[in-house]
């Protein structure tokens, strides 16, 4: 699981067939950047080639999704920042999610393809060495950041499940909460009304009873009463975790 997930992080929505048996850079090296050349002609015509769009997506993929924090690292005004935003999402390029509070808060931005994300933050900023070939920088920069590139994505599959979870009262609001404070990965309300709150991990580590604690705490603090609490984790939960769980 934890090879595929690492592969969709990086290939979700490439137009191509990839061969999952190879290392993964092996497999970025073969299919994305010896092909630099044609993939930036279809990936540029996509969002288009202007230096703005293209530094506001790359500081979007390196970041945390906010998107004044994006506006600033690409050094644009909010009334240029939000044309950008309003055409990639008309795209489907982004998805917007609106923060709990517009007011003292940024909205968050999310890429609907990993692959567009993958390549705005490792091919775009150092196209210039990947189109001579050159691609060790490009190698050193995506190992340094892997973990936290894959733990974004790990999030957002965690959605698509949880959005399945309930077929009898359906989830009719997803997203994550963020305050100035503290974030909850994932918060969602049902149909019925039922809050859901989700903490999400992806480490090499099982889950213990005091990631529940946390977000418990969290939950206390942003003054959030959830009816049910689902927990994530790519390695799995500890015996003393498993034992709380609920029979329904």
């Amino acid at each position: 699981m934890e090879q595929a997930i690492a592969f969709f992080a990086v290939f979700g929505g490439f137009d191509g067939r990839v061969n999952c048996a190879m290392p993964l850079w092996e497999a970025i090296e073969n299919e994305i950047l010896t092909h630099y050349p044609k993939l930036y002609k279809t990936v540029g015509f996509e969002v288009g080639r202007q230096a703005g769009v293209q530094n506001f997506l790359s500081a979007l993929a390196l970041g945390d999704g906010q998107m004044t924090a994006a506006f600033k690292h690409a050094k644009l005004s909010r009334n240029e920042g939000l044309a950008i935003v309003d055409a990639l999402c008309a795209q489907n390029i982004l998805r917007l999610e609106p923060s709990p509070n517009s007011l003292t808060i940024s909205d968050k931005l999310f890429f609907n393809a990993p692959f567009i994300r993958f390549w705005f933050a490792f091919v775009s900023p150092l196209y210039k060495g990947i189109k001579e070939g050159a691609f060790e920088e490009a190698k050193r920069q995506f190992e340094h950041r892997v973990h936290e590139f894959t733990a974004f994505v790990f999030e957002q599959l965690c959605r698509e499940v949880l959005l399945q979870s309930f077929p009898d009262d359906v989830i009719i609001d997803i997203g994550s909460y963020w305050d100035k404070n503290i974030t909850i990965d994932l918060l969602a309300r049902t149909q019925s009304g039922l809050i859901i709150a989700s903490c999400v991990k992806y480490t090499q580590n099982k889950l213990k009873k005091s990631e529940l604690s946390k977000l418990e705490e969290r939950l206390k603090t942003a003054d959030i009463k959830a009816d049910v609490l689902v927990l994530f984790s790519k390695e799995g939960f500890t015996k003393e975790l498993k034992s709380l769980k609920s029979s329904h």
